[in-house]
């Protein structure tokens, strides 16, 4: 009997091999016609390669087999398979919309790690779209997308704090939730915490807090107050603003990852035609 160091050994050489196997059949497809690169996917998902039953379905022009094809690589785990056979029975556009399996598939994804899908579920219980509404439901699925990275479910989770919607109002996570937006590049959300900032300073430290969200924003193409600007640095002591102008001349205060919205929410954002008809989500698509 293998012992449990040898057994983690062998599962571990296996898959590796599984997925230089994988891979190398997938670098083979690149070099086909594009008949030979869909007879391959054919030949590959009826041998039960997911990334080849993903492509087959995405590129089938009949609903049912494009399903079938996302269903088998579901099974097998296949991410964009989930995501995109969540969306045929969230949205029901092309197809009776299930809103119940979507769910599962979606909480699926959301235990991947995925950003967009607790996003859906967020603002499925935010609007009330095919469930009853609740921002108590709502509430903890738009905080763990935004954890990961959605800017549009962190405007969403700071609204709710600022407005009191389905929880009591508070004005610290709401601020929380603003600096975690322009921690991460969000030009609106710095350049909204640079003037909250600026209308509560009463120190030196609160001026130059305020002052430095606002060239952030500034870099980024915000339009600044001059008189604003002007008052602030009339607060700092020369010498801290001359170190602070000077860094800013150089590459500006700002190094971090800014959020890639593609990347990071793919298709999945506003998936739905009844989506764009939203106001309010409408209002995010021309925000983007």
């Amino acid at each position: 009997m293998l012992n449990s160091s040898r057994y983690a050994n062998l599962k571990r050489f296996l898959l590796v091999v599984a997925c230089g196997w994988v891979f190398s059949q997938q670098a083979l497809s690149q070099s086909l016609s594009p008949k030979g690169v869909e007879d391959y996917h054919q030949i590959m998902g009826n041998a039960g390669i997911a990334s080849s039953q993903f492509l087959n379905g995405a590129s089938s022009p009949n609903v049912e087999q494009r399903v079938a094809w996302y269903e088998k690589a579901a099974e097998k785990g296949n991410e964009e398979a989930i995501g995109n056979l969540a969306m045929f029975l969230y949205c029901g556009d092309e197809r009776p919309k299930d809103t119940q399996r979507a769910f599962e598939l979606l909480r699926q994804l959301s235990e991947l790690g995925s950003a967009p899908a607790p996003w859906l579920i967020g603002i499925t219980y935010y609007f009330g779209d095919n469930v009853p509404q609740s921002y108590e439901k709502s509430l903890p699925w738009l905080e763990l997308s935004a954890r990961r990275g959605n800017p549009h479910a962190v405007k969403l989770v700071a609204e709710m704090y600022d407005k009191g919607l389905g929880v009591p109002r508070s004005q610290s996570k709401n601020m929380w939730w603003l600096e975690f937006a322009a921690v991460h590049g969000q030009q609106r959300a710095q350049l909204k915490l640079g003037e909250q900032l600026f209308r509560k300073a009463a120190t030196e430290n609160d001026f130059i807090a305020a002052y430095y969200w606002l060239l952030g924003a500034k870099s980024q193409g915000a339009n600044i107050d001059k008189t604003t600007v002007k008052l602030i640095e009339s607060k700092v002591d020369s010498r801290k603003l001359a170190v602070i102008k000077e860094a800013d001349a150089g590459s500006g205060p700002f190094r971090w990852s800014k959020w890639d919205e593609a990347s990071v929410i793919g298709a999945y954002i506003f998936p739905c035609n009844r989506h764009l008809e939203n106001p309010v989500l409408a209002q995010m698509v021309l925000e983007r």
